[in-house]
């Protein structure tokens, strides 16, 4: 059995045919571009289960006694509540918030035994305190 189209129907399946296509392509490139831009967020334990140079979002917990600067490198390790323990390097100034027992989220790659952290995000309490003019910072 041969399939006959009429023109409007050839045009029409042309059309519908081309349109798909443009919308694959569309969706294909908007996919490529911002794969990059996508990070994952986790625990620390989960990270140490992701594979090898994977971009990723990790938060938790500063262990205590773990924070150790090396020049312009700082090592700390990232806890949470189910144990896992996960080794932190970031090399850069890391924020004045950064502290033992603080909230801290940091963006980078697994690369074993380090996390390289490629930024560092400390989280502060919620009461603003404004420099005052008394303060030495601020007189002339």
């Amino acid at each position: 059995m041969k399939l006959v189209f009429q023109k409007s129907q050839r045009r029409s399946l042309f059309s519908l045919l081309w349109i798909a296509g443009a919308l694959l392509l569309g969706l294909w490139s908007f996919v490529n571009v911002y794969q990059k831009a996508i990070n994952l967020y986790c625990t620390p334990s989960e990270a140490l289960t992701l594979p090898a140079n994977q971009r990723v979002r990790v938060g938790g917990l500063l262990q205590e006694g773990s924070l150790h600067y090396d020049e312009d490198i700082v090592y700390f390790t990232l806890t949470d509540k189910q144990g896992g323990l996960l080794p932190v390097r970031f090399t850069g100034t890391p924020p004045r918030l950064l502290k033992v027992n603080q909230d801290t989220v940091v963006t980078g790659t697994y690369q074993p035994p380090y996390f390289e952290a490629t930024e560092v995000l400390a989280k502060h309490d919620e009461y603003y305190r404004p420099k005052t003019s008394s303060s030495p910072e601020l007189r002339p």
